[in-house]
């Protein structure tokens, strides 16, 4: 072996440049490799934050402009609304949601560092979709939330903030369309102790 005259080094045979051969990566190496990848990885990402936003998947029903565009294509009416809107009694209709809905917010709790907030919401007029999601985390226990606890903390509103306190959870808000003017939308200020 010896250096080349570009600099790099390889072999020469009849004058013929031939690089090294790859070293085989045995299986204690790809180890320590990856060891290594990981450590890197650690580093450069913070394990916890401070503040988590989680604004799950929902079915949209409190969004005006999402219902709106059934009646701006001519799909609006009776039969389209009850089948798009989803009412609390709407038993199994939502059961993959929620569970999508508890996973999102178990994993941003998680990501919490101890004394962090978390904001849940969603634009959903469904209690299943807002407060028993919400009541589902604070309900775990300290096994599963990794020897914490989850609290609901009240919302403090700015005065005359067209929102409603929900009355069954409180500490939510709710801001409805007739009081708001805007699309539906619930909040959960969520805190790990």
């Amino acid at each position: 072996r010896r250096k080349l005259s570009d600099g790099s080094k390889g072999l020469h045979h009849s004058g013929e440049k031939l690089l090294p051969q790859k070293r085989k990566i045995n299986k204690s190496m790809r180890k320590r490799l990856e060891k290594a990848r990981i450590e890197r990885q650690a580093e450069e990402t913070p394990r916890f934050f401070d503040k988590v936003l989680v604004d799950a998947e929902c079915t949209h029903d409190g969004s005006i402009r999402h219902l709106s565009k059934y009646e701006d294509n001519g799909l609006w009416g009776k039969e389209s609304f009850e089948s798009r809107f989803l009412y609390d009694d709407d038993e199994g209709r939502t059961a993959p949601l929620d569970k999508l809905q508890q996973s999102l917010l178990l994993n941003g709790f998680r990501l919490l560092r101890p004394g962090g907030t978390l904001i849940y919401s969603t634009c959903s007029f469904c209690s299943s979709q807002n407060e028993m999601v919400v009541s589902w985390l604070v309900q775990q226990s300290p096994e599963v939330l990794q020897g914490f606890r989850a609290t609901v903390e009240n919302i403090n509103l700015l005065e005359n903030t067209p929102a409603v306190e929900s009355t069954l959870l409180p500490g939510c808000v709710r801001f409805e369309p007739v009081k708001s003017h805007t699309s539906g939308l619930f909040v959960a200020k969520i805190r790990k102790v």
